[in-house]
Formats: C-alpha cells, structure tokens, sequence
C-alpha cells in the first residue's frame, strides 16, 4: 500500500484536524468534554482511518477503511453546525 503521507486526501484531513483544534480552543469552557471531545475526535478519526487502512494488504480493506470515513464525516459536520448556530 501508499504511504498515507502522499496521499491528498490524508493531507487535507490532517490540515483540517489542525483547524478543528484551533477552532474549538475558542468554545465555551463547558463544552470542553463534551461537545469539543466528540469534535476533536471524531475529525481526528479521518486521517487517522485513512493511515490505518494504507497499512492493510489490500485495495478492498482500504476501501473499507475509506467508507467508515464516511460516517466520521458526518458526525463531525454535524458537531460543527450546532457549534456555529450556537454563535449566530
């Protein structure tokens, strides 16, 4: 399999963790475990899916790995939405 590293996706996946990190810093102080844990790591599963399934053998268990992003996506985007309907 690819090294994750070169793959675009991974990059852009790591380069939003590092903005989620950065965003929430800035959430309310209660939130800190509850909805800043769920955000951090259900974002922080992206990549980190993407690196474990570039280790496995084959094409099939990386597209697998690849479709439970999928779920992550949504989990997150979600989390997100309440956060910025919260300030507007």
């Amino acid at each position: 399999m690819k090294d994750y590293r070169k793959l675009i996706v991974w990059q852009k996946s790591h380069v939003l963790v590092l903005s989620i990190y950065k965003l929430t810093k800035g959430f309310p102080r209660e939130e800190q475990f509850n909805l800043i844990s769920q955000l951090r790591r259900a974002v922080t599963s992206v990549p980190t899916n993407i690196a474990e399934g570039c280790g496995r053998m084959t094409q099939r268990d990386f597209a697998r790995f690849l479709q439970s992003l999928s779920v992550r996506y949504k989990r997150w985007s979600i989390y997100l939405f309440l956060r910025v309907n919260w300030t507007t």
